[in-house]
């Protein structure tokens, strides 16, 4: 698993820098198609898909603010600007393919919004780019985590949009992504004990999203901190190591187009 900041510069200028996630999906997966490469932006039967990208959006001076990277952006677009989106890839093998195939051909992202590649962030170089491997995080050994959601966040039962970050909701979704792309079948049954972990503190505010026109899909910002001490061992395990894969995989529904960018931070 692994994460990187793709750093562009804007050619032109344009009256909004507001540039949605399926737009930088959208231009991503044209880009990988038209060079005639497999399509990194498949997704496996269960409509998942191994990678998960943000939005673009203005690169802060202090690169250390996470929540400045993540925050609004009412300012326009002028030539020179530069702009970022991070990619994350679950995966082994993945970010090889994209990286050679990525090119210098600039971004079109929409009406009068192209922007020029210029550098990648890797692992080490930006509290959002980071490596792990599985059993890094299964043997991590956490009892309680804070999770900010950094860009909106929701979820989808019984064919409604719910855009609130309950414990059943969070794990269950981090569950099927982890046998879907990392291991599969492990930790079959404890999503019966996700019911059970705790939301112990919480500042959440709705946001909805507008992914295409018309198209809107309604998620929450802000953070939640989850204990589960009081589960047993492998349920624990289980939560603790789905937690930090959170950072990679996002929480919910369109993570490949901006939503369920979390941080996680392991508490106590």
């Amino acid at each position: 698993m692994e994460s990187y900041l793709m750093l562009c510069r804007s050619i032109e200028d344009s009256p909004t820098s507001e540039v949605g996630g399926y737009s930088v999906f959208s231009s991503l997966s044209s880009r990988f198609t038209e060079k005639d490469v497999p399509d990194l932006f498949s997704h496996d039967d269960s409509g998942l898909r191994p990678i998960s990208v943000s939005r673009l959006y203005r690169m802060p001076e202090e690169k250390n603010d996470i929540s400045a990277f993540f925050g609004t952006d009412d300012k326009p677009l002028r030539r020179g600007d530069m702009f970022g989106f991070r990619v994350a890839f679950l995966r082994e093998g993945l970010s090889r393919p994209f990286f050679d195939h990525f090119g210098e051909k600039p971004l079109f992202l929409g009406k009068g919004q192209f922007f020029q590649p210029l550098d990648v962030l890797g692992p080490g170089f930006h509290p959002l780019c980071r490596k792990t491997s599985p059993d890094e995080l299964r043997n991590s050994g956490f009892n309680a985590f804070r999770l900010s959601f950094l860009s909106p966040t929701g979820f989808s039962r019984n064919g409604l949009q719910i855009p609130v970050p309950i414990p059943e909701l969070v794990f269950k979704s981090l569950l099927k992504k982890w046998q879907s792309f990392v291991s599969s079948g492990e930790w079959n049954g404890v999503e019966s004990s996700f019911g059970s972990v705790r939301m112990e503190k919480f500042s959440l505010q709705s946001q909805p999203v507008w992914l295409k026109k018309q198209s809107v899909f309604r998620g929450c910002l802000g953070y939640c901190e989850y204990s589960f001490h009081h589960l047993d061992s492998e349920v624990r395990r289980a939560v603790s190591a789905l937690s930090l894969f959170s950072f990679f995989g996002g929480v919910g529904y369109k993570t490949a187009q901006g939503m369920g960018q979390v941080f996680p931070e392991a508490l106590g």
